[in-house]
């Protein structure tokens, strides 16, 4: 089991900034941008998480206005971080409302429906044909072997 022993609000940021694939450089930048936006000076861990998940949802809202805010998030993070955001754009993701109109069409592009869409169109009129019901009980009694049935109309 990993232990990961915190000190700082770089600590949380930087932990979250590398689940989301930060490496390195990009993630010293990463953490830089976002202690200049936001002020972390008042809040504490599960705080500062909510924070981040609140500039996420603010990009994600803009990329996918259409869809419930909750369910978008985790979608957006798992766009970034599995077609390698943060190495193609950086912090791009966590500008929030500011996202650009390129990082908006790259990550509707790798979207991938978890249903497709219902196609709906009107059922034309079908013409029901219904059995006697002797030749339904001769279609019953034929399955069995060795029965043979004689039905007169």
């Amino acid at each position: 089991m990993v232990t990961v022993e915190v000190h700082t609000a770089g600590d949380v940021i930087a932990t979250y900034l590398e689940i989301l694939g930060f490496q390195n450089g990009g993630l010293e930048k990463a953490v830089r941008y976002l202690k200049g936006e936001v002020d972390f000076s008042a809040v504490s861990g599960d705080e500062i998480l909510a924070l981040l998940d609140n500039r996420i949802g603010a990009a994600a809202a803009v990329i996918f206005p259409e869809e419930p805010l909750n369910a978008v998030i985790g979608t957006v993070k798992e766009i970034f971080l599995t077609n390698e955001g943060a190495t193609a754009w950086g912090i791009e993701v966590l500008k929030g409302k500011d996202v650009s109109e390129d990082f908006i069409e790259w990550t509707r592009r790798r979207r991938i429906p978890a249903v497709p869409e219902a196609i709906r169109t009107k059922m034309e009129k079908q013409k029901i044909a219904l059995l006697h019901p002797a030749h339904m009980f001769k279609k019953l009694l034929r399955k069995k072997k060795g029965i043979s049935v004689y039905v007169s109309k």
